[in-house]
C-alpha cells in the first residue's frame, strides 16, 4: 500500500512539474506545501526540500509578513468556494489564481497559487 502511495504521489508530482507555470499549493497558515519544478526556477531556489514548509510570502516575495495585497487575506471562514484574481503589482507576474475549498480534512491543502508571466 505505502509504495502505490508513492507511486500516486510521483505520479501526482510529474503532471504539476508538466505546467509550464509555477504552481504552489499552500495550507491556511500560508506555509508552501507542494511546488512544481517551475517554482523552483521563478523563486530562485535550488530544491523542493529549501521550499516545502516555508511561508508563501518570505519565499516567492522575500517579505516578513502576509503581502497587503494578498487576496487570501480577506477570505471570511465561512466561505465553501474562493476563487480570485488580481493582477500583481509592479511585476511581469501578473495573473494569480487563487481557490480554496473549506470543509475538507483537517491537515488538508486547501490553497493554490498560479502565477504567469505577462504575454
Amino acid at each position: 500500500m505505502q509504495e502505490n502511495l508513492l507511486e500516486k504521489t510521483g505520479e501526482l508530482q510529474a503532471i504539476l512539474d508538466g505546467i509550464t507555470e509555477p504552481l504552489v499549493l499552500i495550507d491556511p497558515g500560508f506555509r508552501i506545501r507542494r511546488v512544481n519544478r517551475s517554482t523552483l526556477e521563478f523563486s530562485s531556489q535550488s530544491s523542493f526540500l529549501s521550499i516545502i514548509g516555508k511561508k508563501c510570502f518570505e519565499v516567492l516575495y522575500n517579505r516578513n509578513d502576509v503581502c497587503p495585497y494578498c487576496p487570501m487575506k480577506g477570505m471570511q471562514s465561512s466561505e465553501e468556494n474562493f476563487n480570485r484574481y488580481f493582477e500583481y503589482p509592479r511585476s511581469d507576474v501578473n495573473r494569480e489564481i487563487f481557490h480554496s475549498v473549506k470543509g475538507q480534512k483537517r491537515n488538508s491543502l486547501s490553497r493554490l497559487l498560479s502565477y504567469r508571466k505577462r504575454r
